[in-house]
């Protein structure tokens, strides 16, 4: 997850997603974000992931048919269609927001830190 972030790779910013467990991982989300319910974490830290991920690549995997949108379509049929960043500025509440936007912020420290 840490090369990913640190190369700037969107495909293996993927893979870490798919098998992150932020319990007990090596960024210290509960501090970060205040919190101990792990389900709040995890949701915050695959949205500020994919966040990332659409910075890096945003037409293969952040598109209405990209990976990212799989979910939120299969959960509610109403956001098919859309691209990543229309549904999250439309599904996710200003305060999640405001979390992953500290977890990008802690990723962005950690990236610029390592490139030093």
């Amino acid at each position: 997850f840490k090369h990913a972030l640190i190369q700037k790779e969107a495909h293996w910013l993927v893979v870490a997603m798919m098998n992150i467990n932020t319990s007990g991982h090596v960024f210290p989300y509960q501090q970060l974000l205040n919190t101990v319910d792990s389900k709040y974490l995890d949701k915050v830290v695959h949205l500020a992931i994919g966040q990332r991920i659409c910075q890096l690549d945003d037409n293969h995997f952040c598109g209405s048919e990209g990976l990212l949108m799989l979910e939120p379509c299969f959960e509610n049929n109403k956001m098919c269609g859309l691209d990543f960043k229309t549904w999250y500025q439309q599904a996710i509440l200003p305060g999640m927001k405001k979390d992953v936007d500290l977890v990008l912020n802690h990723f962005e420290a950690f990236v610029s830190g390592a490139n030093e």
